[in-house]
């Protein structure tokens, strides 16, 4: 039986490389472990190819270059100012959310004796543990079931509870058929891009398209304007719905966590979990205390599976039961030592 091919994909600029020999090493290691049952292969895609390892297989993606992202994709990004705290070489007024759907694309078309890709940034470090048990966990096939819509399911390190398919994706592992498909859809659904870079729009067109009631949902969040949509209860309804397709579709793990340079401040290794819900948590609210959570709080950034037990639990727990009342208010909590801690130039919420 012929073994599986594996990419391990820089795509991206290079504003930093401080972890791509880190990373290597990273996946050496995992290649001891899938020896027998796939091929390894590591490939620069980056925007001007990466210095700090010269002999990496190279591949020029070229599209990107070829475009005028402020006329041909965003013909506002040219009057915005990205602001202080906006990213260094992209954002609002750059236009840069369109890119790595432009360059998946061209990889794919170009590049097409592989059957996964492992997407990866030269400010990203993806610990040996989680590669494996992303592996583990994406190569099997889907079982069918109403909610699959994908042929094997994607890794990604975590997502919001409540944007639907706002699934991180600085780091992720999908089959290139897979890829493909979702790629295909985003780019033709260029409509559904804001001003300012947000995942569910890359992720999200392929599923609005077979699960169109998520479509009013997801509108909800796409503005001009950055800011929190006022969420019904009815919205609040399909949240079960989404979570199912999330479950079938996707492989949610954040442990251990993946190290990320943030582009706002390039001496600076962060996680990007300050706002996040832990699980033990997360299943003893209601609908209506996470509602009341993402309005005042938005501590909803989900690192785990979110399984069938903990959505029918989420979605039976009375209204207002005690326990979430007292997680409400331990979120309050920290919310308010965060603003105390941010005075001094620190983060309560990161590690």
């Amino acid at each position: 039986m012929k073994k599986k091919t594996i990419a391990f994909v820089f795509f991206g600029q290079n504003r930093v490389e401080d972890f791509v020999i880190n990373q290597l090493d990273e996946i050496r290691k995992a290649e001891e472990k899938f020896s027998m049952k796939l091929d390894f292969h590591i490939l620069d895609a980056t925007r001007d190819g990466i210095e700090t390892k010269k002999n990496l297989h190279r591949v020029n993606l070229l599209k990107v270059n070829k475009i005028n992202p402020n006329r041909d994709l965003d013909p506002l990004a040219s009057y915005r100012n990205s602001g202080i705290n906006s990213k260094i070489t992209g954002g609002m007024s750059k236009a840069t959310t369109y890119y790595p759907v432009i360059d998946y694309l061209e990889f794919i078309n170009s590049e097409q004796n592989f059957d996964f890709i492992f997407r990866l940034r030269t400010d990203v470090l993806v610990n040996v543990k989680i590669i494996v048990q992303a592996i583990d966990n994406v190569i099997p096939l889907i079982k069918s079931s109403p909610y699959s819509l994908l042929k094997h399911k994607v890794w990604a390190q975590f997502f919001h509870l409540f944007v639907p398919f706002y699934i991180h994706d600085t780091a992720f592992l999908i089959s290139s058929e897979d890829l493909y498909l979702i790629s295909k859809e985003a780019l033709s659904n260029l409509d559904f891009y804001p001003s300012y870079a947000n995942p569910s729009c890359f992720w999200g067109p392929l599923f609005y398209k077979r699960f169109p009631y998520l479509l009013n949902l997801a509108c909800k969040f796409i503005s001009e304007i950055q800011e929190k949509p006022s969420l019904t209860y009815n919205d609040i309804k399909l949240l079960p719905i989404y979570w199912k397709i999330i479950f079938t579709n996707f492989h949610i793990s954040f442990s251990p966590k993946v190290k990320f340079i943030g582009q706002w401040n390039l001496n600076k290794v962060e996680t990007r979990l300050w706002k996040n819900i832990s699980r033990k948590d997360c299943v003893k609210l209601s609908l209506q205390q996470l509602r009341f959570i993402f309005e005042n709080f938005d501590n909803l950034y989900f690192e785990h599976n979110i399984e069938s037990w903990m959505i029918y639990k989420i979605s039976t727990n009375s209204k207002y039961n005690f326990q979430g009342n007292m997680i409400v208010i331990k979120i309050l909590f920290k919310t308010l030592i965060n603003k105390i801690f941010k005075l001094f130039g620190k983060s309560f919420f990161n590690d």
